[in-house]
């Protein structure tokens, strides 16, 4: 809705870039490489493609700072359900590095967040 507003009024929708991992979803300007939005893994609660628009795609972040729940929403280049499956194969990926650290993995990181967050 947001992308049809804009277009009518002659702005450009920003371009981004996704970097997917098994630690998260990182937002990054395409030209700088500087990271707008650090969305963890174990904050998603939701990621889906549209089955009518191939294009668009959805997830659901919980904030770290404000504790609410942020939606994304992008309109892709690509066929949006190759980013979907790519970010449910982070989440396979970060379960299975969960499940051989024993869950220690998971602390350090939380240890590490909340330090640089003092910081």
């Amino acid at each position: 809705f947001q992308r049809h507003i804009k277009k009518s009024e002659g702005q450009k929708i920003p371009k981004v870039e996704l970097q997917i991992s098994i630690y998260g979803v990182k937002i990054l300007d395409p030209k700088t490489k500087d990271v707008q939005h650090n969305c963890q893994l174990h904050r998603i609660s939701f990621c889906a493609d549209d089955k009518t628009d191939k294009r668009i795609f959805t997830f659901i972040c919980k904030d770290s700072e404000s504790n609410k729940h942020l939606c994304y929403v992008f309109d892709s280049e690509k066929c949006a359900e190759e980013i979907t499956l790519t970010i449910g194969q982070a989440f396979d990926l970060a379960y299975k590095k969960f499940l051989e650290s024993g869950g220690k993995d998971v602390e350090t990181r939380k240890q590490i967040g909340g330090l640089q967050k003092r910081v």
